[in-house]
């Protein structure tokens, strides 16, 4: 392999790790503004004191953050497996080259571990769908406590409840970005690169 070879494949290998890494670490900040924002609702709740109404419509608002938290995390996913990608060829591609074992494959490390029960890509959209569904359960539970308290209609904290259930359904289940089926060039050039190596 020559000199110029091996400089060309070290910076596209420095360029695309760095872009990965960009975008793993915005997957992660995201989860900590996601963790202060629950703080601020929760202290928010305990704040407002004896109002039931306000106590509801704060929980009901931090369930609506923690949808839109919950798409970013789809999407900040999605930017993470595309930036994969070009690091999946070169990592084939420099196997191949230098003649390195089959053992010197870091995404199949990766992937092995993604179908654990602590991946990265499974606790992390539960937690989301959990904390969901205490901000729902809240909510439902202190507006039904305000609509009791004068004697007004059970129909405010059923829309109240369903509205946010609805609303976290349609985020989670329907607005979840479907994985790429296609198979692109890169790919295909990896697959080989892997096959004749």
């Amino acid at each position: 392999m020559a000199d110029d070879d091996v400089k060309e494949l070290e910076l596209y290998h420095k360029h695309f790790t760095d872009l990965f890494v960009y975008q793993a670490r915005q997957r992660i900040d995201t989860i900590h503004f996601f963790m202060l924002a629950v703080a601020v609702a929760a202290n928010a709740v305990v704040a407002a004191g004896a109002s039931n109404f306000a106590k509801a419509v704060i929980a009901f608002v931090a369930g609506l953050v923690t949808i839109v938290f919950l798409r970013l995390d789809f999407r900040n996913a999605q930017i993470v497996e595309i930036d994969e990608k070009p690091l999946r060829y070169l990592q084939a591609l420099t196997r191949k080259r230098m003649q390195v074992s089959q053992e010197w494959v870091t995404f199949q490390v990766a992937e092995d571990n993604a179908r654990s029960l602590a991946s990265y890509g499974l606790l992390v959209p539960a937690m989301y769908i959990f904390v969901l569904l205490s901000w729902f359960v809240t909510s439902a539970y202190f507006a039904y406590r305000w609509a009791e308290a004068i004697n007004l209609h059970l129909a405010y904290p059923i829309v109240f409840a369903c509205a946010l259930l609805l609303l976290g359904i349609v985020a989670t289940v329907y607005g979840k970005p479907k994985p790429s089926v296609a198979v692109t060039k890169e790919e295909a050039v990896a697959e080989e690169i892997d096959r004749d190596g």
